[in-house]
């Protein structure tokens, strides 16, 4: 059912619109328009999802419209006809206000009656189209290299198409194709090479033997197959005869059907062989893991003092200004051709020494350039339409500008890339947990946040980095171990919990600074999280930190489960956790991690994900662009970034880092 189909300009001037009978909830279109069309994120191939609708568009460039229909996800199945209505009502309203259009008189346009002519064809059309039933398999081409087809002629063909077009939903028995029958060109017949589907009776082989009813064949087949598991038993898979000793009596032998039960080899380790299963050093044994040295509290102290004024930046190990740009500055043919030689693409800079002068840069010299910057950008993992986005904004700085020396052409270019960066890393809302905690204290109830992610990213590795930078901050801290399936979850953060109560001189038992909630294995997750953040309410705990099980992006009843501990707990951050190392998959985990969010909730507006926390970013190097694509894709920023095995090791991410990464050469 459509719910909205309106016409309006890419200024924002609505020219017509036409209201469903359905209740439009929220305000889908100023989404579609503020992603879409102003921020040019998170539409696919004409379609964009917000909230609960989905909505098609078309553009038409040379007039500036915008053509957009909306409807309900729910009915997906029944709006295949909305694509073929955009088409005819882009081209119809573009043909028939022509004038108006070129005039600027189009205001107050009647077009309601045109437009529901139109929807009812395109739906009529549509129905027509979903009710005509599956091919047969005789209407087919691979019929005609059958036995019956080829006994068929190309016009006894076509007319047993059309007969069956004419009574499609009809019985597809023997009695309208029979065998061996036609005007065959050389008179030749199916004979013993038919086989009738329809009837009671059924040829097999050459057709010289006797008919055998469904009813015969099913049986003999059951008797097979029950024949088939007796000889299997009698003949004991293969093993080596029994002993005399072993030998069945006579009374169990006489009965194939019910062989004796086989004896189980039990796997029990005698104990007077083996009384010690441990052979590790005792200093190396589970219970003396928590032990930690003197130095590495003290540079944990010394971190947390660090910690507790800000989250630094990641740092790549490079500095743009020295490394990049002042390279190139003396570089000679001579000393660009060695650069070039030692790297793939070379420097961004290294692409635009070619087009320096004192004429004006136009479109067709700074393209092929543009092309070799995109190219670059794709080797650092930049997405493809992210990647043609960040040269298009350079582009459009070029373009037009009298060409000077060479330090400003490089000026240029990186002034484009930091403004084009800084306007994709802008996230939609401003994520500061620091403050939002103090809101939530204000408000008498503890802080919580959600970590989701696939299987293995180390969500409950980071999640501790996290709990150590709180404590840094002077917050309490609980852990909801909401893993309840993977075997040594809780474990894990009860380990991390140990060691950062060492690591901080948390010795007040009474009244812990970090603890771990958990119910054990096996429990339901939204219980466990809920009764967690009950208890971190009345024992005035500042923040919840509730660690989930890891699952992958299409295993739906995974997600279900996610989506109602969600629905349920209400966190006020939900934070996924990615992998840089894997590059652009993490980009696709995201997208349909946040999909899913929205497709199992039953709430009007969704709660999907609204940060990011990337793990291994230490292992990238330089290829930071599975960072800009997830952020331009989903519009939601990256909160941290974690760069190491130390509970310090979390920084976050700048304009100014990525940019010097991105315009690092690319190293062989």
């Amino acid at each position: 059912m459509l719910d909205l189909f309106t016409i309006f300009t890419q200024g924002g001037l609505v020219l017509w619109c036409f209201q469903g009978p359905g209740f439009l909830s929220g305000d889908p279109i100023n989404g579609f328009i503020q992603d879409v069309l102003v921020e040019g994120r998170g539409a696919t191939a004409d379609s964009y999802t917000v909230q609960n609708y989905n909505i098609k568009y078309r553009i038409d460039a040379n007039n500036n419209l915008v053509f957009a229909a909306v409807y309900n996800k729910s009915v997906e199945s029944e709006s295949g006809y909305i694509d073929n209505l955009l088409n005819v009502v882009k081209k119809d309203f573009v043909t028939r206000f022509q004038d108006e259009l070129q005039q600027g008189t189009i205001t107050g346009l009647d077009y309601t009656n045109v437009f529901q002519k139109a929807l009812g064809k395109a739906q009529q059309d549509y129905a027509e189209e979903t009710s005509r039933g599956m091919r047969t398999f005789e209407e087919t081409e691979r019929f005609a290299h059958t036995a019956k087809g080829s006994n068929l002629t190309r016009k006894a063909r076509e007319q047993l198409r059309k007969e069956r077009q004419q009574a499609r939903g009809g019985s597809h028995g023997e009695d309208e194709l029979s065998s061996g029958e036609g005007d065959d060109d050389d008179g030749s017949s199916g004979g013993d090479e038919d086989t009738t589907t329809g009837g009671d009776a059924t040829k097999t082989g050459s057709g010289n033997g006797p008919a055998v009813s469904a009813e015969e064949q099913r049986r003999r087949r059951a008797l097979a197959l029950k024949n088939k598991g007796v000889r299997g038993r009698r003949s004991g898979g293969g093993k080596k005869p029994r002993s005399a000793a072993q030998q069945p009596s006579s009374s169990s032998s006489s009965s194939p059907a019910n062989p004796p039960p086989r004896s189980r080899v039990s796997t029990r380790v005698e104990p007077t062989k083996h009384t010690q299963l441990s052979y590790c050093d005792p200093d190396d044994r589970p219970e003396a893991a928590d032990a930690i040295s003197a130095d590495d509290i003290a540079e944990a102290k010394r971190q947390a003092a660090r910690m507790a004024e800000g989250v630094q930046d990641v740092d790549f190990g490079f500095d743009a200004d020295e490394e990049l740009l002042g390279q190139e500055d003396g570089d000679d043919d001579g000393n660009a051709a060695n650069a070039s030689a030692s790297t793939t693409t070379g420097s961004l800079f290294t692409l635009f020494r070619k087009i320096t002068g004192t004429s004006e840069m136009t479109k067709e010299n700074v393209q092929p350039i543009l092309d070799q910057m995109q190219q670059h950008l794709m080797a650092k993992n930049v997405a493809a339409d992210v990647a043609a986005k960040l040269c298009a904004s350079v582009g459009e700085k070029l373009v037009g500008r009298t060409k000077g020396t060479f330090t400003t052409i490089k000026s240029v270019v990186k002034q484009a890339l930091e403004e084009s960066l800084t306007q994709i890393l802008s996230p939609k809302r401003q994520i500061d947990i620091l403050r939002d905690v103090r809101a939530a204290q204000q408000e008498g109830r503890p802080f919580s946040m959600v970590f989701c992610g696939v299987n293995g990213v180390g969500k409950s590795t980071n999640l501790s980095k996290i709990a150590f930078w709180l404590l840094s901050n002077n917050m309490r801290v609980m852990i909801a171990a909401c893993d309840t399936f993977r075997s040594g979850a809780v474990e894990q953060l009860r380990t991390h919990c140990r060691k950062l109560r060492t690591m901080l001189d948390d010795t007040d038992d009474a009244h812990p600074r970090v603890v771990v909630y958990d119910r054990g294995y096996g429990r339901n997750d939204a219980e466990v999280a809920a009764d967690a953040i009950r208890i971190a309410k009345s024992e005035k705990y500042d923040v919840v930190l509730i660690d989930t099980a890891g699952r992958m992006q299409d295993n739906a009843p995974l997600m279900r489960s996610l989506t109602q501990l969600i629905r349920t707990n209400k966190p006020d951050l939900v934070l996924f956790v990615g992998e840089a190392l894997v590059g652009n998959e993490a980009v696709d985990q995201l997208t349909k991690f946040n999909r899913a969010l929205q497709d199992y909730s039953e709430e009007r507006n969704p709660r999907v994900i609204d940060g990011i926390l990337l793990t291994k970013f230490d292992t990238v190097d330089d290829k930071v662009g599975s960072s800009i694509s997830m952020t331009y894709i989903t519009g939601q920023p990256i909160v941290f970034v974690g760069t190491g095995q130390h509970y310090f090791d979390l920084r976050k991410l700048n304009v100014k880092s990525v940019v010097s990464a991105l315009l690092k050469p690319v190293q062989k």
